[in-house]
């Protein structure tokens, strides 16, 4: 239980990091650019994408340091890549009729 709050607590710290007050962003500046909100929009999306890998990558590069207890995230393949490695996913169902 300790662990898996601390993975879900660091993911959120990690996304919480890579939203850059955005949102708050577009709300105010997108009224104002006319005709290339497009344009503000994926800019937007870039850039939050861009932090969210670099923040995920200083992540895995310092969870042994940050916290030992983690760095299974680190050394197993599954955990970084988990939804594109579907061959590895399995899911069961122990009540199924």
């Amino acid at each position: 239980m300790g662990i898996g709050s601390a993975l879900v607590s660091a993911s959120g710290l990690v996304a919480a990091l890579a939203n850059l007050g955005l949102g708050v962003g577009l709300v105010r500046f997108i009224p104002e650019v006319k005709k290339r909100e497009n344009l503000l929009i994926n800019s937007s999306f870039t850039l939050a994408a861009g932090v969210a890998l670099a923040g995920s990558v200083i992540y895995l590069a310092g969870v042994g340091r940050w916290s030992p207890a983690l760095v299974f995230v680190q050394e197993n393949s599954f955990f970084p890549a988990g939804p594109v490695n579907r061959k590895e996913f399995k899911v069961e169902f122990p009540c199924s009729p």
